[in-house]
């Protein structure tokens, strides 16, 4: 259930054990904060598969850690799962079917005639790849450390444009930054992958057949 979410504030990243206890819980790796204020603003897909993933039989702690980090503790078996994007294959590992889809598009500060522009500066997140955008005039780009920042930066007219999810914008509780109402840029995948061994291989089985396959866009 969703009310069982156990957020890890602190752990000494020990190697973990290739058995489990059957009452052991599954550390999860994840770059994204899945608070309740996350829960409120999240869309109906992945408020379903976070709850498919907190209602396991077998416990789950989740503990927030930077995306440049996750393979790299996933690797040397200091967690037991990650949940990450898909596009790296990552070795002796057990991949869930299920997806969390996230929306990628353009946000603009409210009122504001992008094409009027005749430099649009543009935000993304530094360890994002840059995306085709539709300016066919000159376009800057500016890395950002977070969305929050974006966001911010992009309240105070300091960028144009910032690449984000519209999950993590509305977070911010902004009401001057909005979508520019753009074709959506890519649907990112998000899978639960896990270190390779019985236990997590039956609790990935048991997560998959816990709720129906979601196809990006839908």
């Amino acid at each position: 259930m969703l009310a069982s979410f156990v957020l890890v504030a602190a752990i000494s990243f020990e190697a973990r054990a290739d058995t489990m206890p059957d009452d052991a819980p599954v550390l999860v790796g994840a770059s994204i904060s899945f608070s309740p204020k996350w829960l409120i603003h999240a869309q109906k897909d992945q408020r379903e598969f976070m709850a498919a993933l907190m209602g396991q039989n077998r416990s789950v702690k989740i503990e927030t850690i930077p995306q440049n980090r996750l393979h790299e503790l996933i690797d040397a078996e200091k967690l037991d799962c990650v949940l990450s994007s898909t596009q790296r294959p990552m070795e002796n590992t057990f991949k869930a079917q299920r997806r969390m889809i996230f929306q990628v598009e353009l946000f603009k500060y409210k009122g504001i005639d992008l094409n009027r522009l005749p430099v649009v500066r543009i935000g993304l997140l530094a360890n994002m790849a840059k995306p085709d955008v539709p300016f066919s005039g000159e376009v800057d780009w500016y890395p950002l450390r977070s969305i929050d920042q974006g966001v911010n930066l992009l309240a105070n007219r300091r960028l144009d444009v910032i690449v984000a999810d519209g999950t993590r914008v509305a977070m911010t509780g902004t009401n001057v930054v909005v979508s520019a109402e753009l074709p959506v840029l890519r649907y990112s995948e998000i899978a639960l992958i896990c270190r390779d061994i019985p236990p997590l291989r039956d609790f990935v089985q048991a997560f998959d057949r816990s709720v129906a396959l979601v196809k990006p866009g839908t």
